[in-house]
């Protein structure tokens, strides 16, 4: 009996690790789930007064930091969004390639070193100094229009380089050194054998570093808030990008912190309470289109792992 009882304790002393473990890893999940259930709760009143399809699909907004009567269309903060997070990865994904190939190709130069340590460097830099210090940079010394599209979405690019490169380089270096060593051994190029061999064998690790960087650009807050602002319209052409349309993010924001400014309300409380979730519905919408952009982005790994398989078979 004593035995048995020992050898029980012991199963349990040996499964205890994986227990902890499974329970720690599950923790991250229930606060998603615990986050998406109280964006969801918080946007039913938005639902109730001001509807679905007023919300998603107009883009007239009048709220407390604009003009009444209130409106409450979020179009224009959908389409700024989309247009932000096009013009910052424009810049952003060739910029953090670049900077990942030479230094992956020439780590031991000069240059390859300092690139690794600027990026560690700008990487620590709070997204705050960027909103204070890079608007008037780009506006006095580029001639950029002063919080507009453009500014917010190269600040965008300037904090996601950062983060992007790092994650493209350790792609770059974990693809396999016999593609690599077989082209370079058959005479091939250096460029030749970078565009061919390399290149697509870390195409995986790209596309996860590029997902990374959308989702760091598509939620960041400060940034926009001292770019373009908390209003929301739809531009004159759609692709203007010199005009001051506020995405998601910051207009979320801005109905969030309308319930109460300086410690004192500002709004009767019905009023606050229903701006307040309109800008939970304007963090579901964002949510919903993270998870669009990580399907779109798990589909293109799909697609060029089964590419790969075929290639190697």
């Amino acid at each position: 009996m004593l035995r048995r009882v020992n050898s029980q304790v012991r199963r349990g002393i040996r499964y205890w690790p994986v227990i902890l473990s499974s329970a720690a890893a599950l923790v991250p999940v229930a606060m998603l789930l615990a986050v998406i259930v109280l964006i969801v709760k918080g946007s039913l009143l938005a639902l109730d007064y001001v509807g679905f399809h007023d919300m998603l699909f107009t883009g007239k907004f009048s709220a407390t930091f604009t003009n009444p009567p209130y409106s409450y269309g979020l179009l224009g903060a959908i389409w700024a969004t989309m247009i932000l997070l096009a013009v910052s990865m424009l810049i952003a994904i060739p910029t953090s390639l670049a900077l990942a190939v030479f230094a992956t190709e020439f780590p031991e130069t000069f240059w390859g070193r300092r690139i690794r340590e600027a990026l560690g460097v700008l990487a620590g830099i709070p997204p705050v100094v960027y909103g204070l210090v890079a608007v008037l940079f780009l506006s006095r010394i580029f001639a950029i229009p002063d919080f507009s599209t453009l500014t917010g979405g190269i600040l965008l690019a300037l904090l996601v380089i950062p983060f992007m490169a790092p994650l493209v380089d350790d792609a770059l270096q974990n693809a396999p050194n016999e593609l690599k060593e077989a082209s370079l051994a058959l005479g091939a190029t250096r460029w030749y054998t970078l565009k061919n061999a390399t290149l697509p064998a870390a195409f995986p690790g790209i596309v996860s570093a590029v997902a990374l960087g959308s989702l760091k650009a598509m939620g960041d807050v400060i940034i926009i808030i001292f770019a373009v602002g908390y209003v929301p319209y739809l531009p004159s052409p759609l692709w203007d990008i010199t005009g001051r349309g506020a995405p998601l993010t910051s207009a979320g924001a801005g109905l969030a912190g309308s319930f109460s400014r300086g410690g004192a309300p500002i709004l009767p409380e019905s009023q606050a309470w229903l701006e307040s979730s309109v800008g939970y519905f304007s963090a579901l919408i964002l949510l919903a289109m993270a998870i669009a952009v990580l399907c779109l982005l798990s589909i293109l790994q799909w697609r060029s792992g089964r590419l790969q398989k075929t290639a190697a078979e």
